[in-house]
């Protein structure tokens, strides 16, 4: 069975920026901000970073990006040339939880996890707090890697 290394999407993989004043705020625009995902660049740096590794690891992209987009989403990372095995994306409704609530449900649904990408410092310190090498991943498009001890 191979390792699992686990990516997030949104500021990881893609430059969500360009659409991120859409959710800030009280008056959030999320159907609108899900819809231009397709628009993202991509950060070229983590996905050349994915794709190396893909070859030894089975590589989960683990999002907590709508599952109502997920057909654009594929599109997306098959038009960035994305080497992945599983995309697991939030259910349709969910919008509640908190990402590092999801992201840990997931994660003990997995079986060999040892590694993980993301932006977000909760997620990274949850990704760390179950035994993972946990690499925090800057602001694109040419993020800085930092790996949490």
């Amino acid at each position: 069975m191979k390792e699992q290394i686990i990516f997030d999407l949104d500021g990881t993989l893609s430059n969500n920026r360009h659409r991120e004043h859409l959710i800030e705020g009280e008056d959030k625009k999320w159907r609108e901000y899900l819809a231009n995902c397709i628009k993202d660049p991509p950060v070229q740096k983590m996905i050349s970073k994915l794709n190396e590794m893909s070859e030894q690891y089975e590589i989960i992209i683990l999002t907590c990006r709508s599952d109502e987009v997920e057909e654009e989403t594929i599109k997306w990372l098959k038009k960035h040339d994305v080497n992945y095995d599983r995309l697991l994306m939030l259910p349709e409704g969910r919008w509640k939880i908190k990402d590092s609530e999801f992201k840990k449900d997931e994660v003990k649904t997995m079986k060999n996890p040892i590694k993980a990408f993301d932006d977000k410092e909760s997620n990274c310190k949850m990704f760390n707090e179950e035994g993972l090498e946990t690499y925090e991943v800057g602001t694109p498009p040419d993020p800085e890697v930092r790996l949490l001890q």
